[in-house]
């Protein structure tokens, strides 16, 4: 008996991952060039408050807030910078997530809205882990808390 042979155009070697495990390798990759490049606090706090931005006010006008907040297309600031890894988690560009979200259809727009709120998920989880970390050891070597801003 000969042994089997795979089928052609299959690479037995490849590995199949969910939408969510390459959101969430993308999430990693881009919190973790953040905190190589030394992201502040102000970075963190946007993670960790832009799903819920998406949720209470719909994608399209949380994106607007923070186009806006971010000085215009291109901004670099931290607002900019998260649009920037928010829409590579998605597998686009910013000004392409900006534009879709304000020209798809109704079921285009939800699943986007839904997928945004996922990214932005992950973003927030990786934040959390990689981020506050950097975050609380310089606030203990400065020898203060963290700041509560209402």
């Amino acid at each position: 008996m000969s042994a089997q042979q795979p089928q052609a155009g299959l690479d037995v070697g490849a590995v199949t991952r969910t939408r969510q495990q390459e959101w969430a390798q993308r999430a990693y990759e881009a919190v973790q060039r953040r905190q190589r490049s030394g992201a502040g606090s102000e970075y963190a706090t946007i993670c960790k408050g832009f799903a819920a931005l998406i949720h209470h006010s719909g994608l399209c006008q949380a994106l607007a807030f923070a186009e806006a907040k971010s000085g215009g297309a291109g901004g670099r600031s931290e607002m900019g910078q998260y649009l920037d890894d928010l829409a590579r988690v998605l597998g686009q560009e910013r000004q392409q997530l900006i534009t879709s979200s304000r020209s798809a259809d109704v079921l285009a727009y939800q699943r986007l809205s839904r997928d945004a709120l996922l990214a932005a998920t992950w973003l927030k989880r990786y934040a959390e882990a990689l981020l506050d970390k950097v975050n609380d050891d310089e606030n203990s070597s400065n020898g203060g808390g963290r700041a509560v801003h209402v």
